[in-house]
This record gives structure tokens, C-alpha cells and sequence, in this order.
């Protein structure tokens, strides 16, 4: 359920406009809930390409692809374990390009892994 404001201090007519922009963007394939909470860490201090922002975009596009399960699975892994110890690490502004491109590689190999593509391990050297 997604929380589009508190009556009366949203009009109705906003609050259709806003459940028709929810919509819209859930017909994308996004997450309104997983992309309110990025924009809502991006408000709350947190620069607005730290890793966890782009970790919670990815996460909003990826999402609706997966079983509710690894849903589930996936954002305690990245809220408990990825995004608290690549923040107090590496949390620089001017390394956004490579974090980008970290995360699109990261998203091609589950897409391929998805697929059943033949892939080649990220760590190490293939077999």
C-alpha cells in the first residue's frame, strides 16, 4: 500500500493526480514504494549518488522481475549487509561513473544468469 498524503491537508484532486503517477510508474515496471524511499534517502542528507541510492533504483527496477521471496531476500541483503558497509567505505562523489558502471555489470550478469546465457564468473577466472 503506498501512502499518497493525509486528508485534509491534500486535496482529493491531488491524490487522484498522485495515484495516477503511481501507476503509471508501476506500469514501467518500478516500485512508486522502492523509488519514494530512494528519493526520500536522497531528501534525508544522503547525497544523491551515493550507493545506496543507486542500490535502491537498481533494486526498484529489478524488483518486479522477481519472485516475492528473493524480493524479500535481496532487500534485507542489501539494507543489513551491501549498503551500511559500502557507505561507511566508499561513499565518494567523484567515483559515481565507476559505481554506475559496477552496477550495470552486476545487473547484465543476473540478467544473463536469469536467461540461462552462458556466463563468465565475475571473480576469478573462468574454467
Amino acid at each position: 500500500m503506498l501512502a499518497l498524503g493525509a486528508y485534509p491537508a491534500i486535496s482529493l484532486a491531488c491524490v487522484r493526480d498522485r495515484r495516477d503517477l503511481a501507476r503509471k510508474v508501476l506500469a514501467e515496471g518500478i516500485d512508486p514504494g522502492e523509488q519514494r524511499k530512494a528519493a526520500k534517502a536522497a531528501r534525508a542528507g544522503l547525497a544523491a549518488n551515493t550507493f545506496e541510492v543507486i542500490g535502491r533504483e537498481w533494486y526498484a527496477k529489478t524488483a518486479p522481475m522477481l519472485a516475492e521471496n528473493t524480493k524479500s531476500k535481496l532487500l534485507r541483503f542489501l539494507e543489513t549487509d551491501v549498503f551500511p558497509w559500502i557507505s561507511a567505505v566508499y561513499n565518494f562523489a567523484e567515483h559515481l561513473p565507476e559505481r554506475r558502471k559496477m552496477m550495470q555489470t552486476w545487473a547484465d550478469y543476473l540478467d544473463k544468469l536469469k536467461t540461462g546465457a552462458e556466463v563468465i564468473p565475475l571473480r576469478g577466472q573462468a574454467a
